[in-house]
Order: C-alpha cells, then structure tokens, then sequence
C-alpha cells in the first residue's frame, strides 16, 4: 500500500497537467464557490455603484469614500460587468483567477520543495484546507469568493517563484500588477524582491549600513509624530476606538492563543528550512527574507495601534503574514519528510506532531491541544514503550473523540439556532467543514485522492483521465453556477419564505409614486437581512450594518456616522444578537456589545424607539418583526414596513 501511494505521488509530479486538474477538482468539491459573501459583497456594491452611476452614494459604506480608490479592480471590472451582470461576472472571474492561483502556487512549491513527494502532498492539502493568515480567522489566502486579493496573491507567488530562479525583471512586473489590484497584499511581495535583489547585487556590510540607516530614520519619524503626522496623516483616539469595536482583526493583542499558536509554527517552520543543510541556498534566501517581511509585519501590527499615524494602521502590516503562513505547509512537509529519515526519538516525537497538526488542523484550542496529546501518544506506540503507553494512547484517543464530538454537538446545535437567517451559507458550512473537522484535512485530502485514483485505474489512457477530470470540474461547478452564478432572487424568496419578494413589491410601489421625480434611491434598516439583498435584491441603501464598517478605518467619517447609528439602531438590532449570540465566537460576541454601547440586554424595542429612528432624514423605511403601537404601513403577518416620513408627519402633527 505504501509503496503505491508513492507511486501514485511520483506520477502526479512528473505529470503536472494532471496533478493541476485534480488540485482544481478538490478545490471546487471542498471549497465551493461562495457568491457574494464576507468582502466580496463590498467590492460588488462598489462596482454595482459604477454601473448604475451613484445609486449607492448615499449607502453608509460608500457615502464618505472607500478604499475602492486604492485600487484598479472596480475599474478592471466594471466594464465585463456591464456585459455579463455582477453575478457572472463575479462567478466566472473567481473560477479563473482561481485556477490560476493554484497553477501559481503548484509552480512555487515544486520551486523551493526539493522532493517531488512532499511538493504533491502540500499541493493535495492546500487544495481542501483554507490557510487563515493573522487572527481570529477572518482572512484565508485561498478564499471562496472573489475579491482583488485572489488576484494580488496569485501575482505575489508568482514574482516569488520567478525569484528563485533570478528573474529580478519577471518578478518586479508581477508585483506591479499585484500592486495595483490590491497594495496592502502585495506590498510584502516588494520588500521581498528589495531583499533579494539587494543579496544578489550589494555586499553585506553595505546591506547592513543600508538596513541601519533605514531603521533609524523610520524610528525617527515614528517617534516624532510633528514629523510622522503630515506622511502618514493622523488617526486620533475616538476614531481608533471605533475601528476598534468593530474590527477586532485588526488588532493583534486581540488575536487569539490558537492564532499565536499557528504563527509560531509558521515562524518555526521558517527557520528549521534556513538552518537545514539539506534545502539549497538560493531556496533558504528566499524563505529567510520572507519570514523577515512576516516578522516585520508583526512588529508594525503591533506598534501601529499605539501611535497616531492613520497610513501605518490602515496598511494592516500585519498581512504579511499571509505568504509566510501559506509557504509553512509545504515546507513544513519537506521537513516531515526530511527529519523522519534521521534517527531519535526526537525527530521522530516532531515529525509527528507536525503532521497531526496539519492533519487535523483545527481552529479550536482545546481540540488542537488534544490532537498533540493523541500524536505523543501515537509516537510512543510507534516506538514500542511499555504496555502503559498503549493504555495511554485508548486514553487519549477516547478524549479526542469525546472532545471532538462534544464540539460537534454544540456546533450543531448553533447551526440550527441560526439557520433561518444563514440560509444561504448554511449548506456551505455544513460541506465545507463537517467534513474536515470530523476527519480533518489530512483524511479528507487522502480520500479524495483515493478515489480520484480509482477513476486513474479505470481509465485507458491519460487523456482520457484528463478529459474526465475536466468534465468532474463542469459537473461540480455548474450547480454552483445555478445558484451563485447568475441572478438568484427567486431561489433566495424561496428560501426565505417570501420576505424579500413582500418588501420588493413594496418598495416599487413606493418608488413609483414617493420616488420617481427625485430619483433618489431608498435606505432601508432591516436588520435581520443580509446587506447584500438589500443591494443586489432590493436595489436599496442600507442604513446600518456590521459589514458596512469594514471599511472605517480608511475614513473617519465612516467611522463616526456609522458608530452614532449603531447606538441609535442599538435596541432594534438585538435581534441580530440574539440570534448570532450561540453561533458567534467570543471575541464577536464581545465586539457586539462595545459597538452596540453594551446595552444589548435592554427591554425589546418600543414605539417611542421607532420614533426616535424615524427623525432620520437619510432613512426611509423599517422592516421588523414586531408591530410598534400599529403605526406599520404593511404587513404580511410576519414582516411590519414601517414609513419613516409618515410616521415624522404624525409625530410632528401630534407635537
């Protein structure tokens, strides 16, 4: 059995065409399109604004600027919108840009992996396993949907491979196209080529002056904000302390244990692979320089917060962790393979508790550490310890399984609590990591490769496997396209029981007679539906929502307006609380209180706070699902469309 694997691994290295259709299979079955979710619904919304020629300019997240104008992507985009419709659009780039990042990330790591078979088996892994880089899991490197990051990191691995083999000019065009699409991804990607080309072209003394005087006059600059203000422009207290609430992420000292943990390893692995004489040197420069730009990133993530400099937090440094967390699999399976050749306990003891921890990589503490407990025990199996060591090992296998199946039940029973308003991405949590946290990755990886090996066998000739692969890839990704790919709204009011579809045929009512001589476009609050169905469904503002500031570190305006209105929606938005409070992580549940003014056990929301809301001059209309002193202007039993103008009107003929 082990000598076919092998052989299976060695096939797969030497035939990359094939090796490149299967890692585009797995990726499609274990990590299927997402649609417009997490920050792909922003960059829809900017493009969507470009269409229809500042429909949107009075939504929040767009009313005081965005970071769309450190970019090209909304101009790139826009015009193949216009032709295909943001959802095609959006669904056909991804699977592009998508297929080609895992093209780039198989040519980078058969560059700095010597052996073809750790190279093939990083590749298998990385295709079903998201790689969360910084904290609290919020960004993955290879993520589901498209944004201007995929494009960004795909020209990043690139640049890095052509690095390898000198090619300074390649690589420096490459990261000009990645800047472009996305500079905070990108920018580690520079450094990168600075050190390389500096290696490569000055002597190291000069280097070090070069680096001295460097340290020195940024020191100086950050220590003197009369200096630092006017390059990096100010970010004063109050403003950090909203983007704070509403964006833990990007505050390192928020990060959770698991996070450090993850990044430790990255760090380790690094550093095994600089001081391991079996890895050529051009190979150990490259990996030293970028967990150099990591560890730097980390340092200015920290020092950022605590100074007053907006550009220095607004470019996160701490995203240059992202291409030292993804390249840490696969060097972390070169050194697997290359210390479980040497003899000793403790480089046997290592290798496998790496490989568990790749194997079951999970984002839960207490499961983690007890997947180490079950490797340790493995380990002294393995190497024939006393009787005890088999009893320890039932032990800690009995634990893991209690441990992982109590995570289980309470993951479930938070599913199911939230189901009703995470329809749309419930079925994708159910496919996506049931699966992996049952199993795990490693498991996971293996038994599609098992199976896609059975069709190799069956198969005559290796063009017809290719041809197989590639309709397995149409086959998958068309249901996708079904129901992401192309305007969904009916499957959506299906879904959601024909809410949407109640409050559309409401607001084209009330455009035709209240809206139709200012051609202003409506905003609603809604707060138990999606912003992106306010958008892409419902062709309204949204007044307020979390996802919305995800964008007010880069103006504080945003940052201002968006903090007065969530104290004003406060009692109504509870509701969202509620619902998300089982399902949510700590660290959310802890960001909802400081956003919402820690008041969300407050009494449920009274008429007289519905008054109070509908002074609001840029708010139209409220949908809830309570009936306030019956002042609704339309109902359908469950849904109550409240006319903001209306009632103002009353309150003030009442006054």
């Amino acid at each position: 059995m082990r000598i076919a694997a092998l052989n299976l691994l060695d096939r797969l290295a030497k035939d990359r065409l094939i090796l490149f259709l299967i890692l585009v299979l797995m990726n499609a079955c274990w990590s299927p399109y997402g649609g417009l979710m997490h920050d792909a619904r922003l960059y829809a919304l900017q493009i969507t604004d470009r269409l229809e020629v500042g429909h949107f300019a009075n939504d929040l997240y767009l009313q005081f600027g965005s970071q769309d104008r450190y970019s090209i992507f909304s101009s790139v985009v826009t015009p193949i919108a216009r032709l295909w419709g943001i959802e095609t659009t959006f669904f056909v780039l991804y699977m592009v840009c998508n297929a080609l990042f895992l093209w780039s990330l198989m040519q980078l790591v058969f560059a700095l992996v010597q052996s073809r078979i750790a190279a093939v088996v990083a590749l298998l892994y990385l295709a079903v396993t998201p790689i969360a880089f910084g904290g609290l899991c919020i960004f993955h490197v290879n993520e589901n949907f498209f944004t201007p990051r995929i494009i960004s990191n795909t020209l990043v691995l690139l640049a890095c491979e052509r690095l390898i083999h000198r090619r300074f000019g390649v690589a420096l065009l490459c990261l000009a196209g990645a800047l472009l699409f996305h500079p905070i991804m990108a920018f580690c990607g520079l450094l990168v080529w600075l050190g390389a080309v500096a290696i490569e072209r000055l002597p190291i003394r000069r280097i070090a002056w070069i680096t001295g005087l460097m340290s020195i006059a940024v020191a100086g600059i950050l220590l003197n904000p009369t200096v630092g203000i006017p390059i990096f422009g100010k970010m004063d207290a109050n403003w950090l302390s909203i983007v704070h609430d509403s964006n833990f992420y990007a505050f390192p000292t928020e990060w959770l244990a698991v996070d450090w943990l993850w990044i430790g390893i990255a760090f380790g692995v690094a550093s095994a692979t600089c001081f391991s004489d079996q890895v050529p040197k051009p190979i150990r420069r490259i990996v030293g320089l970028i967990a150099s730009v990591a560890a730097i990133g980390i340092l200015f993530g920290m020092l950022a917060p605590q100074l007053p400099f907006a550009l220095l937090f607004q470019g996160q440094p701490y995203r240059a962790l992202w291409l030292l967390q993804l390249l840490a699999v696969p060097l972390g399976f070169m050194l697997i393979e290359e210390r479980w050749k040497r003899s000793g306990m403790a480089n046997q003891w290592g290798v496998i508790s790496l490989t568990a921890l790749f194997a079951f990589k999970s984002f839960t503490l207490w499961i983690l550490m007890m997947e180490l407990f079950v490797a340790i025990m493995v380990c002294l199996w393995l190497t024939r310890r006393p009787w005890t060591a088999r009893l320890l090992l039932t032990v800690a296998l009995g634990s893991w399984i209690v441990v992982t199946a109590g995570s289980l039940v309470g993951w479930g029973v938070a599913l199911s609590s939230t189901f009703a308003n995470t329809h749309e991405y419930a079925y994708l949590i159910v496919w996506q990591k049931l699966p992996r946290t049952i199993l795990g990755p490693g498991l996971v990886c293996g038994l599609s490769l098992l199976l896609l090996y059975g069709l190799w066998r069956l198969s005559d000739s290796r063009r017809l496997f290719s041809a197989v692969l590639i309709g397995l890839i149409i086959s998958w990704i068309i249901p996708w396209y079904s129901f992401h790919g192309r305007p969904h709204s009916e499957s959506q009011t299906m879904a959601r029981g024909g809410e949407i579809e109640f409050v559309k045929s409401y607001l084209q009512s009330q455009i035709a007679t209240n809206f139709s001589t200012t051609q202003r476009t409506p905003t609603l609050h809604w707060p138990l539906c999606d912003p992106k169905e306010l958008w892409f469904e419902l062709h309204a503002n949204c007044y307020f929502s979390w996802v919305q500031l995800s964008g007010n570190m880069f103006n504080r305006q945003t940052a201002m307006e968006g903090e007065r209105r969530a104290r004003l929606v406060r009692t109504f938005d509870k509701s969202v609380y509620r619902n998300r409070k089982l399902f949510a992580a700590p660290w959310q549940q802890r960001s909802f209180r400081r956003l919402y003014g820690n008041t969300l056990d407050l009494a449920e929301p009274s008429a007289g706070d519905l008054l109070r809301l509908c002074q609001e001059d840029s708010l139209d209309y409220v949908v809830l699902r309570q009936d306030l002193g019956g002042m609704f202007d339309a109902t359908d039993g469950k849904l109550y469309i409240y006319d903001c103008k209306k009632i103002y009107q009353l309150l003030a003929a009442g006054d």
